[in-house]
């Protein structure tokens, strides 16, 4: 098994969270013509801090002189409400959730077994599609040419 998704394995068994970098797909690359380009630089965290912070979010700045982009922590402390997961119908039409669902189900989970394994994969599958429909959702709407009145 590769060394990356041996990583991501060990990330699923021990919980943590790779926040998503969400206006950089890479965060390495080798500055050639022909660039080779990997996620490297990451910003991990556990559900208890997840939960202490939010509204901390992560932003790729420009890359200056290294091969790596610096990653900015943004965000802080907020009063937080439980936010409640809401399947959005208009999913249902785009092609690649079923593909989106699938990957998130189909990840390890690491020891977990029954009840318990179904809990960790349908808070990872929440997140999943938070991230996702959010992304989607952006996309969309930066392809609409229009005034709102």
């Amino acid at each position: 098994m590769p060394v990356m998704a041996r990583f991501n394995e060990w990330l699923d068994e021990e919980g943590l969270i790779d926040l998503p970098i969400p206006n950089h797909k890479f965060t390495w690359s080798n500055m050639r013509e022909d660039p080779a380009m990997a996620k490297l630089d990451r910003v991990v965290v556990d559900g208890e801090w997840e939960e202490r912070f939010p509204c901390c979010s992560v932003l790729g700045l420009p890359r200056t002189t290294s091969d790596h982009i610096p990653l900015l922590l943004q965000g802080g402390l907020r009063e937080r409400r439980k936010r409640m997961f809401r399947f959005e119908s208009w999913w249902t039409l785009c092609p690649d959730l079923e593909e989106v669902v699938r990957g998130s189900w189909e990840a390890g989970v690491g020891g977990y077994r029954g009840a318990r394994c179904v809990a960790v994969k349908l808070r990872r599958l929440k997140r999943v599609l938070r991230v996702w429909g959010r992304q989607r959702w952006q996309r969309e709407q930066r392809g609409k040419n229009f005034l709102w009145l």
